[in-house]
């Protein structure tokens, strides 16, 4: 379970390691952003862990960090690189997430202003993969607020991330608003919902690709080709919450304009070939963000946003 410190792991912390029917192992990642109060964290991480009596496994960043240029991504990348480690280390099933209803409704608000479509208007999944590794979001029906009196009414304090305050981040932004003005809460939560649904669909009515697909398997309407183009990437081992809706129509673009490049980077360092009529990942070197349009897109998905590394987009 990823434990940063803040109030929503904790309480999460607490209710998973009062659950009879799950062994948990807390994972914290040291960001060495903030300094102290970066080490407080830990510090504070490894008392809960000993309180609940479950083991902890505790990395840096320094021991994760990934070549990529955008700060956000190279955080995200090292983050799942740990988690990764860490479930197969402790032969695990899985990864707990604290994000929750409050997280979802952030983060709809911001697909929506980044102009995306309606697909990506689902918000947060309460489970996916990456690299086959299942990732749990138990929380998303809750409100922030409620974990917070949960926390206070069994004593247990929390860590404060200073950087969560800071107007440099887009998701602080929107946090603020939606604190201002809670009434936005419950409609972006039906429309993630509504979202969540057409998703869903498209899911069932779009084509399945195989690892090694014919190009002509996209020749379907649009919103289905872009769909299966997200999924299979997803599949291959990109980050869901990397795949834009740019990205998803450039694999549709590559695999059926002739005049697209033959080779293209995507999210999570895949390199894609279309070869005859083959669509393939092929080896690549280090994971590396270099190219302009994976840079491009990366500018339309997160624009000046450099994530608080301690969430998730």
């Amino acid at each position: 379970m990823a434990v940063s410190g803040g109030a929503d792991s904790t309480a999460l912390a607490r209710l998973a390691a009062g659950d009879g029917r799950l062994q948990i192992v807390l994972a914290h990642l040291n960001h060495q952003l903030r300094g102290e109060e970066s080490d407080g964290d830990e510090r504070f991480v490894r008392e809960l862990a000993e309180q609940l009596g479950v083991p902890i496994v505790v990395a840096r960043l320094s021991d994760w960090q990934l070549s990529i240029n955008n700060p956000s991504a190279s955080y995200r990348a090292a983050r799942l690189r740990f988690f990764e480690s860490t479930v197969a280390a402790k032969k695990l099933d899985g990864v707990l997430l604290a994000h929750h209803a409050d997280d979802q409704a952030e983060t709809v608000l911001l697909r929506i202003l980044r102009g995306a479509t309606l697909p990506s208007l689902g918000g947060m999944s309460p489970r996916y993969c990456w690299n086959s590794i299942a990732h749990y979001r138990p929380l998303l029906g809750i409100r922030r607020q409620a974990l917070r009196e949960y926390l206070r009414s069994i004593g247990q304090g929390w860590r404060e991330d200073s950087s969560n305050q800071s107007a440099d981040y887009d998701r602080n932004i929107v946090r603020d608003w939606l604190a201002r003005e809670p009434e936005l809460v419950s409609p972006l939560l039906a429309l993630a919902t509504a979202a969540q649904r057409w998703r869903n669909s498209l899911a069932k009515s779009s084509p399945a690709l195989a690892e090694a697909f014919d190009p002509a398997a996209l020749r379907v309407p649009p919103p289905l080709a872009e769909f299966a183009a997200g999924r299979w990437l997803i599949e291959r081992g990109a980050p869901s919450d990397d795949i834009s809706p740019a990205t998803r129509q450039r694999l549709v673009t590559q695999a059926l304009d002739p005049s697209a490049a033959l080779r293209q980077h995507y999210p999570g360092g895949l390199l894609v070939r279309k070869r005859k009529k083959r669509i393939e990942v092929i080896p690549s070197p280090p994971i590396r963000h270099t190219d302009l349009q994976s840079a491009e897109e990366s500018k339309q998905q997160h624009g000046q946003d450099q994530t608080a590394p301690a969430r998730e987009l």
